[in-house]
């Protein structure tokens, strides 16, 4: 039976995580070097509960409602905002019959369509809708501020404007890779009132604290993410282990012993670069690597430049803007560090040794409980033992603990992963009936 949901309900999921100290932590640290966030933060500040700040949150809600447009004719809807959703999509594709799965369009080019300006001059006479929306972002703006109000009024416009171009062009179902971003919850809020199937896929491990995980389908990691969303909450959705994102190959560990390895450094999406860079050189030092690859965080909204105006002057550092997939960057590596990344689980599934460093980001130390669940070794900056990172990934229960992260990796050394694809297309197939 479909779970009943509303759009209230989608709108208290973006309120509440957004509420969250690691959202806020993030949006701080985007003001901190945007000038033109900061300066609207700063225009709020002054204008925070009046009816010229509504105004403004409300025009923000009509410009998510404008930004989409729909996608071919194709029974599933797809809704992302980012390049690590659309791979996960691109993955669902090869399992389905060409058209199955179209993109709903997001973004600014899709509001300046003739279709999107008609929409908006038709829901310009809905009173009712505007009214709602006023009354939404007046409350939020009083009680939880710019960000919670802007987030919850993307979501109200982001949930009619899908709504509309679904009952313009049909759909049997929507499928998401967020359980707490506007235009997923957007979609999942259209798609249930009109008794669609909602399909999510996550896109890397997941913290503490999700929002109840309640779907048609999810198509999650393994058991260790599906236990995060039930110390959450029930879990109403018919589940299936797709494993890690990104190709296998074994785990290599002999360049650990090499004099000078090539040594992988791995951004997280908050970092303070003048610290980090400074652990960098002691990492440097002490390891004497003979390259070093440095990876951006491939979200370039919130990265702060500093990230490329500070880049040490080395000769053996080559710097990545992130642009290609994550394993392209880890194959010549002998090691990778990062901080709290699920960048993790896709290196170790491809083969490559990583290690978290403390303080190399800005995110809780061990967001993701890699090293409390000993997947993931700690790795000191001033005395690494690659040695000792060897002897962990020789530890004949790493294998077993690896697959509660990843469900399909292999069960004895040398052998092949557990092959997703026959219960991932039955899973899809049985959406689309």
């Amino acid at each position: 039976m479909t779970p009943r949901w509303s759009l209230a309900r989608s709108l208290r999921t973006v309120a509440f995580k957004d509420r969250q100290a690691f959202r806020q932590q993030m949006f701080a640290y985007l003001a901190s070097h945007d000038r033109t966030v900061r300066s609207v933060l700063a225009v709020h500040k002054r204008l925070r509960g009046t009816p010229l700040s509504a105004a403004a949150l409300t025009l923000y809600g009509l410009r998510a409602y404008a930004g989409m447009s729909a996608p071919r004719p194709s029974p599933i809807w797809a809704v992302s905002e980012y390049r690590n959703e659309r791979r996960q999509f691109d993955a669902l594709r090869a399992l389905v019959p060409q058209g199955s799965i179209g993109d709903l369009g997001v973004g600014k080019r899709d509001a300046l369509t003739l279709e999107s300006l008609r929409s908006v001059a038709r829901l310009l006479t809905h009173r009712g809708a505007l009214r709602s929306l006023w009354r939404l972002v007046r409350r939020h703006d009083r009680d939880d501020g710019f960000l919670v109000a802007a987030r919850t009024a993307a979501c109200f416009g982001r949930a009619l404007r899908t709504g509309e171009l679904l009952d313009r062009h049909g759909a049997k179902a929507v499928l998401v890779s967020s359980d707490s971003n506007p235009p997923a919850m957007g979609a999942i809020a259209a798609a249930r009132a009109r008794g669609l199937k909602v399909a999510y896929v996550t896109h890397g491990h997941l913290p503490e604290g999700p929002p109840p995980l309640d779907v048609d389908l999810a198509l999650l990691d393994g058991p260790a993410l599906l236990g995060v969303y039930e110390r959450a909450g029930p879990v109403r959705a018919r589940v299936v282990f797709k494993g890690a994102e990104g190709d296998y190959r074994p785990l290599a560990t002999a360049g650990l012993g090499r004099p000078a390895p090539v040594l992988g450094v791995f951004m997280s999406i908050l970092v303070d670069w003048p610290r980090a860079y400074a652990l960098l050189g002691r990492l440097r030092a002490a390891l004497r690597p003979r390259r070093i690859v440095l990876r951006l965080h491939p979200n370039t909204v919130i990265r702060d430049p500093a990230s490329r105006r500070l880049v040490p002057d080395w000769p053996e550092l080559v710097v990545s803007d992130g642009a290609t997939i994550l394993t392209d960057d880890a194959g010549p590596c002998d090691l990778v560090i990062a901080g709290s990344s699920s960048c993790h689980l896709t290196l170790l599934r491809y083969g490559v040794p990583t290690a978290v460093v403390r303080g190399l980001d800005a995110m809780p130390h061990d967001f993701y409980r890699f090293v409390e669940s000993r997947i993931v070794p700690e790795l000191s900056p001033d005395s690494p033992d690659l040695a000792g990172i060897g002897a962990f990934y020789a530890d004949p229960s790493w294998r077993t603990r690896f697959r509660g992260f990843d469900a399909t990796y292999p069960t004895t050394d040398g052998g092949d992963p557990d092959d997703p694809a026959p219960a991932l297309r039955a899973a899809l197939a049985e959406l689309l009936a």
